[in-house]
Formats: structure tokens, sequence, C-alpha cells
């Protein structure tokens, strides 16, 4: 297809929504919804003691379910994913790295968005701070056994398909063996 033009139909906080116009291949005009965010991060931890960290958080968009998922948040202008990475999991959580590591990057939903995700390793945490949780961010951090995270992931526990991800990247890949 073409691209004729765009039209920002909505502009808000997080996200913008916009028209685009393209001319397919048969020689028609095609309007096309794309929304456009910012990048993205998500981190699954590891302690020193060997447990995989989640969060237990509410999400509004699904009806304020409860969910368990992986450390994530957004990439702030001028900020690289590994420095967000670092400053999200610290914000989240409280835990802290020397050791973060990419695991893999990728479109959300290409069909409609531009939001790329970016999912980061973080070994070896150590609690250092306390959360630093936005007014509207309500977090439980929950640390399990990689046999209990496995058992989670087996049973459909998790509805976040980034954490589903970033959790069978991680036992597919041999725990952290990522040369394989």
């Amino acid at each position: 297809m073409k691209f004729v033009k765009s039209n920002v139909v909505y502009k808000g906080k997080r996200v913008l929504l916009e028209e685009a116009t393209y001319i397919d291949k048969k020689g028609n005009l095609k309007v096309m919804e794309h929304v456009k965010v910012q990048p993205a991060v998500a981190i699954l931890g590891v302690t020193e003691s060997n447990k995989l960290v989640l969060i237990k958080t509410k999400r509004t968009a699904i009806g304020n379910s409860d969910v368990f998922e992986i450390p994530a948040g957004k990439v702030e202008n001028g900020e690289c994913p590994k420095m967000a990475a670092i400053r999200e999991l610290k914000e989240e959580t409280g835990y802290v790295t020397d050791n973060m590591k990419l695991l893999t990057a990728f479109y959300s939903s290409p069909g409609f968005t531009d939001e790329k995700k970016f999912i980061f390793l973080a070994d070896g945490l150590k609690i250092k701070e306390n959360q630093e949780l936005e007014d509207t961010e309500e977090i439980e951090v929950v640390e399990n056994s990689k046999d209990e995270v496995l058992d989670m992931l087996n049973k459909g526990l998790f509805s976040c398909g980034t954490t589903q991800l970033a959790i069978t990247w991680y036992f597919m890949n041999k725990e952290g063996d990522y040369n394989a």
C-alpha cells in the first residue's frame, strides 16, 4: 500500500489515534486507524535467592481486575530502554541490580499500533529502596520460586502477554543461558 496522508483524531496523555490514508494495490483509498504510543519496557527479575519477582496490580482497562505480571512501564522521552527498565524496576519494586540484559524486543500488535516493547532480564536483585509508586498504582511485590511461576504459567494465571512471553522465554532458554 502507498501512504497518502494521516490525520490526528485524538491525542491523550498516553496515546495518539490517527487515521492514515493509503492507496491499496487495486488503486482504492483505504483508511487505517493507528494507535501511536511511547515504547515500553518489562523486567523479569531474579533475586539473589533465585526467586522470580512478580507484581500483583489492578488493571482498570480490564475491569479493575487483579493481575500478576512482571514490572513494566513506558520509556520516557530521551531515555534509552535499558535505563527505563532500571528506573521502572526500582520504582515499582524497590529492587536494584547491576545486571540488566535485553532478552527481546517486539511490537505488541503491529496491525494497529506502533507500541514497541523491550523485555529485560535483571539478575541478582537486591532490595535497596522503597517503591516509588504513582498515585494511580497499587502494586504488591511477590517473590515466587521458579517452580511456582512455571505452575502459574501452565495454569493460565498470567493475563498479560508480555509477562507470558518473558517467562516462556526464560524457561525455554535454560533459565538464563541466553547464548544457547
